[in-house]
This record gives structure tokens, C-alpha cells and sequence, in this order.
């Protein structure tokens, strides 16, 4: 037990938490899926191009078949992701697909598909802030810095495949569950 309460209190997660702290969009981009690859100074690189904005609990972030020009990252707080229900229920409010925190994104297929339209509302609940990284940047990161611009959209390449494959296993779930198309 004595042991533990050493590691507890470890110097080394201590700095890791006031790095965090002291520099949380930097913190966010490093711990983000499509920048994972990126060395030190790819990272501040982005870290001057991303827009950093402050959200108050109720705001949207976008709305569903608004025109998307980007992706989103939580660095703080938290984002309903909602859409209207086929019927509308006694209450008539749209149904909460998942609620996202800190370290999420969100809004990616803005950045791959023209005059993409946005699928799904984004709700800010609580104080948050968000880091938007957008088709422009990504555009004129892919202009100037190729090999920078090769490692962020292979990275997205495989994100969207992901959560293609995850929407393709759970409709598929759905379809066994409800004796689709038979």
C-alpha cells in the first residue's frame, strides 16, 4: 500500500497536469486521433492555425443541414449531438444521439466532402471550449506543408472508416434485432 501512495503522488503525473493545464489547446491537438502522428513542431505549427471559441451552455455549434466548413475538438466541456426524431414525441424536443467531453471531435466529414451538409445538431450543455479545425486550413496546410497535409488526411482517412465500419456493425445489430428486410 505504501507503494501506491508513493506513485499516487508522483512528481511526473504532477508536471503532465500542469502542462495540461498551462497549455490546453496544444494538450487537446496531441491527444486528437488525426494528429497523433505529428511531431512537436507539426503541433504548435497547427496549434497557430486552429480557431479557439468560447461556448456558453444552450448555444449551437451547428445545426443539421447547415453547410459544414469544419471539424470541432472539446477541449473543455460538453456537446450534445442530436437530431429530430421521425415523430415527433409528446415533448417534441429531438432526440440525443450522444452527449461528447473533453478530447472528442466531432464535424470531421466537413473536411473531406464539398458543400458537405451537417448530418446531426451540435449542442453545447455546460461552459466549453472548442477548437475548430477548418477545410480552408487543412487546404492550405495540404498547399504548403504536403507531408504535414499526408499524415493529418491519412489519419482522417482512417477515422472515417472507423466510425464508417461502427455505424455499419450497429446497423447491421438493428437490423438483426428487427428481423429487417424480412
Amino acid at each position: 500500500m505504501r507503494r501506491e501512495k508513493i506513485r499516487q503522488e508522483s512528481i511526473w503525473k504532477d508536471f503532465f497536469s500542469a502542462e495540461r493545464e498551462k497549455n490546453p489547446v496544444l494538450a487537446a491537438l496531441k491527444e486528437n486521433a488525426l494528429f497523433q502522428d505529428l511531431n512537436s513542431f507539426e503541433l504548435r505549427y497547427l496549434e497557430r492555425i486552429v480557431h479557439i471559441r468560447k461556448y456558453e451552455a444552450g448555444e449551437f455549434v451547428f445545426q443539421q443541414n447547415e453547410t459544414g466548413i469544419g471539424m470541432y475538438i472539446i477541449a473543455k466541456g460538453l456537446v450534445d449531438i442530436k437530431i429530430p426524431p421521425k415523430a415527433k414525441n409528446s415533448d417534441g424536443e429531438e432526440a440525443v444521439i450522444t452527449t461528447l467531453n473533453r478530447g472528442t471531435f466531432f464535424g470531421e466529414q466537413a473536411l473531406v466532402e464539398a458543400e458537405a451538409k451537417r448530418t446531426a445538431t451540435a449542442l453545447v450543455t455546460e461552459p466549453s471550449v472548442l477548437i475548430a479545425f477548418l477545410k480552408p486550413d487543412l487546404m492550405d496546410i495540404v498547399h504548403r506543408r504536403p507531408s504535414l497535409g499526408i499524415k493529418i488526411t491519412m489519419q482522417l482517412a482512417k477515422v472515417l472508416g472507423k466510425r464508417l465500419k461502427q455505424t455499419t456493425d450497429r446497423l447491421s445489430e438493428f437490423a438483426a434485432k428487427s428481423d429487417y428486410g424480412k
